[in-house]
């Protein structure tokens, strides 16, 4: 009979706890799942928006991005913003992780400052590095001015892309040092004790100590940098929103936003979705059997 009631109980809590994520896995199915696969059955129609009637052309979406330059060029442009910005801010944030866990009086200060461009709106830290970019009454061409020196910053093929991505350092650099602060924190002081008795001191010790046990750390943020590199969009849409001179800041998101939402092509513009996120699978999955290494304290 106990046995019974406890059954009845466990079956009970059970029911309830169904019950109460019931909303949650419907709010995911419909929101997340579903648009999916529905996206996936549009690449492969001919589908104009404004058009209830879709045509189906199987892979021919998918045989046009071979020869779309524009898509080519997008790609490219994610490529090498991702190749320049990743690197340049993990070496940026991990200097100044090791600067703040060096012991440094005010610590929480100097977190909190170099947190903040992180919770900052991106649309209102877009429109700020805009008028710092300004050619005529920006900061920095001001600041430029009393060494006789101008850039074009946003206005030049060969500058616009590393202006935003100079832009998206600076907003990523917290979330990055706060993370590599964390993983700092995890190494046992012992190992430090142990390196300094073999006579590891300084940049010895940061190679051969600090590095190898950061890798877990180092291999999550550069795995999500360069997600975000390959998906990058917001900043795009506010500082260069026609695709920056010569399509020099034209990222894939950004053309498919174009494509699907202003030429109304959804079908063309699924299919260079899934092409993406193919990448993107890619991509990580290189990357995390390459930079991954295995450790032991």
């Amino acid at each position: 009979m106990n046995r019974f009631f406890e059954m009845e109980d466990k079956t009970r809590r059970m029911f309830w706890g169904m019950l109460f994520i019931l909303p949650a896995v419907v709010y995911f199915i419909c929101l997340n799942i579903w648009p999916m696969f529905y996206s996936f059955f549009l690449s492969f129609n001919d589908w104009n928006l404004l058009n209830p009637d879709k045509n189906f052309v199987f892979l021919n979406n998918y045989f046009a991005l071979l020869h779309d330059t524009v898509f080519l060029r997008c790609l490219i442009n994610n490529f090498c913003y991702t190749l320049v910005a990743v690197p340049v801010g993990l070496v940026l944030s991990l200097a100044i992780a090791l600067l703040l866990n060096s012991g440094i009086r005010w610590l929480g200060l100097f977190r909190f400052m170099i947190f903040m461009p992180v919770i900052t709106s991106g649309i209102a830290a877009g429109y700020i590095w805009m008028w710092l970019y300004e050619p005529t009454f920006g900061l920095i061409n001001h600041l430029l001015s009393f060494v006789h020196l101008q850039c074009p910053f946003l206005l030049s093929p060969y500058t616009a892309l590393a202006s935003i991505a100079l832009m998206t350092v600076w907003k990523s650099l917290g979330f990055q040092v706060v993370i590599l602060l964390a993983g700092l924190t995890t190494i046992p002081d012992s190992i430090y004790q142990a390196a300094e008795m073999d006579g590891a001191t300084g940049f010895r010790r940061f190679w051969h100590v600090t590095l190898p046990l950061l890798n877990p750390t180092m291999v999550f943020l550069s795995v999500m940098g360069v997600m975000n590199g390959l998906q990058l969009f917001g900043e795009i849409f506010v500082m260069a929103p026609n695709g920056g001179p010569l399509n020099s800041t034209r990222t894939v998101v950004f053309h498919i936003q174009q494509t699907a939402f202003r030429s109304y092509q959804m079908g063309y513009g699924s299919a260079m979705t899934f092409v993406l996120f193919a990448i993107i699978l890619a991509v990580t999955v290189f990357q995390m059997k390459v930079l991954t290494k295995k450790f032991e304290y």
